[in-house]
């Protein structure tokens, strides 16, 4: 399993307020924030990130009123991250 320590994506944009809910972290995310396994991504009404996963080339874009969790597996033998959406809008592009 993951360590909660465990880095598993890179913002890259912030706009407007962006909140962060996670054991290692809490508060606002700011560009080129590292946001940890299980970290939960919160958007305003006004808000909207967007980050790179860290081991996969997969890019994600949240939109405003936005709740996401970012769970990862990468020593599993599935080896792949999850983006388990709550509530918003989220485009993510894989290549």
């Amino acid at each position: 399993m993951f360590a909660k320590t465990e880095i598993v994506a890179l913002c890259l944009d912030v706009d407007g307020p962006v909140m962060r809910k996670g054991s290692i972290r809490s508060g606002l995310i700011r560009r080129v924030d590292y946001l940890y396994h299980g970290d939960k991504i919160i958007t305003g009404k006004v808000g909207s990130a967007s980050f790179i996963m860290i081991y996969e080339d997969t890019s994600i874009r949240l939109y405003n009123n936005s709740v996401v969790r970012l769970v990862s597996e990468r020593y599993s033998m599935l080896n792949h991250s999850e983006l388990a959406l709550f509530e918003g809008k989220v485009i993510v592009e894989a290549d």
